[in-house]
């Protein structure tokens, strides 16, 4: 994880030929602020990376994916493969702080 101004690039390892999305821009990404509150955010992939921002987010510090009881994820290796569940962060998990 870089941050980047507003926004934070997530690069993955063992991605010899990229990330695919099974349609559209990838979902299920999250991101907070210092606040440790959570909202749903944009990303796009770049390469083997994925850049995530939220418009409500200035100084972003963590990034979840897929972090739901309900979450579908479309983000794949390019071989296929889904991307793995994951967090940038270790703070207490909280389901009710999560704001769409």
């Amino acid at each position: 994880m870089k941050i980047e101004k507003n926004k934070i690039r997530i690069t993955f390892d063992n991605l010899p030929t990229g990330l695919k999305t099974g349609g559209g821009e990838p979902t299920e990404f999250y991101i907070a602020g210092a606040d440790q509150n959570f909202v749903q955010a944009s990303a796009k992939i770049d390469g083997n990376t994925v850049l995530v921002w939220s418009k409500g987010i200035k100084n972003p510090v963590a990034v979840r994916f897929g972090f739901s009881n309900t979450a579908m994820p479309n983000l794949f290796s390019k071989e296929g493969l889904p991307i793995n569940l994951f967090r940038t962060d270790s703070w207490p998990v909280n389901t009710e702080s999560v704001k769409k």
